[in-house]
C-alpha cells in the first residue's frame, strides 16, 4: 500500500473518527456478511485512492442515511462552516472568520469569498440556513434532526456571506455543531430543491468540498473526482473510488490483490494478514 499517497486523502478521512464521538451518529454500515463480485477495480493510476467500504450506500445525501460509512464519504464531499483539523483543532472551512459576543449567544461568521459549488457557483449564506433548516427537520433529515444542536434558537443570513447564529446560552462546544463533524452539511439550495431524489444516482448531490461525486451504483461503488471549484490546497489525489465490499474476507482477498488500497473495519483476527502484505 502507497502510505504517502493515502495520507493526504487520510487527513480527510481522519475528521469521522472525531464526527463518530463528537456527534455520535451511531453505527453506519452492515455487518460483514454475503459476498460481491465488485473486486475487479483493475489497476489504479499514481493519482487514485481505492477504498474497500464494509457496508453499501443507500443514498449520498447524508441526512437521510447518517451512518459512520455515510460520514466517511460526506467529508471529503461537502463542507459546514468549520472544519476539524487532522489533530482535533477547530479550522476555518466555508467561513474564514467568526466572532462572538461577550455573552456567548450571538455567533457571527463571514464566508469566505472563494469558497464554491461543484458548478463554480458561490456558496452564501443563504445555502447554508436552507442547509440548516433540513438538518433540523424530522422529515428533510431523519437520520441527523436528532443530533441537531437544541440550543440553537435561530439561524439568519444576515449579509450575503454573513451568517448569524442565536444561542439560548453560552455553550463552549457550539462550534462543534456548525463543523464537518456535526450535523449540518451545506448544499446548494437551488439544485437540492430542484432535485427529483436529491443524493440518488441520477441527481448526486452539490456541495462544495475538494471531491464531487461522478458515479454512484448503489450497492456496487461510488467515485469522487477532485474538483478545481474547491478554495483549498489541490490534493495529490484526484480520484477516490468506493467500493462496497460487505464480506471482511472479500474485503481482504482484494487488498491483498492489489485492488484496493485501504479499508474500514478490519477484524483483530484478520490484522495480521492486511500486515503481511507489502508495498
Amino acid at each position: 500500500m502507497n502510505s504517502k499517497k493515502i495520507k493526504r486523502v487520510m487527513l480527510l478521512l481522519l475528521v469521522l473518527a472525531l464526527a463518530v464521538s463528537m456527534a455520535a451518529c451511531g453505527s453506519g454500515g452492515k455487518d460483514d456478511s454475503g459476498d460481491t463480485d465488485s473486486t475487479d477495480t483493475g489497476t489504479a493510476a499514481s493519482d487514485t485512492l481505492r477504498v474497500g467500504l464494509p457496508g453499501g450506500i443507500a443514498t449520498l445525501d447524508i441526512y437521510q442515511n447518517g451512518g459512520i460509512i455515510d460520514y466517511y464519504i460526506t467529508a471529503i464531499a461537502q463542507e459546514s462552516l468549520v472544519g476539524v483539523s487532522n489533530d482535533g483543532k477547530i479550522v476555518p472551512a466555508l467561513a474564514e472568520s467568526w466572532t462572538t459576543s461577550e455573552d456567548g449567544k450571538t455567533w457571527v461568521f463571514t464566508l469566505r469569498d472563494d469558497a464554491k459549488f461543484y458548478d463554480g457557483s458561490d456558496v452564501t449564506a443563504a445555502d447554508f440556513v436552507y442547509s440548516a433548516e433540513r438538518a433540523k427537520n424530522e422529515e428533510t433529515s431523519p437520520a441527523l434532526s436528532q443530533y441537531y444542536a437544541p440550543y440553537i434558537e435561530t439561524i439568519e443570513a444576515t449579509g450575503e456571506k454573513e451568517v448569524t447564529i442565536t444561542l439560548d446560552g453560552s455553550h463552549p462546544g457550539f462550534l462543534w455543531n456548525v463543523s464537518n463533524a456535526g450535523a449540518i452539511f451545506v448544499s446548494k439550495e437551488e439544485y437540492a430543491e430542484n432535485a427529483e431524489s436529491y443524493g440518488s444516482p441520477e441527481d448526486l448531490i452539490m456541495g462544495s468540498g475538494p471531491y464531487k461525486p461522478v458515479e454512484f451504483v448503489p450497492g456496487d461503488h461510488l467515485t469522487y473526482e477532485y474538483t478545481d471549484t474547491w478554495w483549498g490546497e489541490e490534493p495529490e489525489i484526484k480520484r477516490v473510488e468506493f467500493y462496497i465490499l460487505e464480506d471482511a474476507n472479500t474485503r481482504l482477498l482484494a487488498f491483498q490483490e492489489g485492488k484496493i488500497d485501504f479499508t474500514y473495519n478490519i477484524s483483530p483476527d484478520l490484522a495480521d494478514q492486511y500486515s503481511a502484505v507489502s508495498g
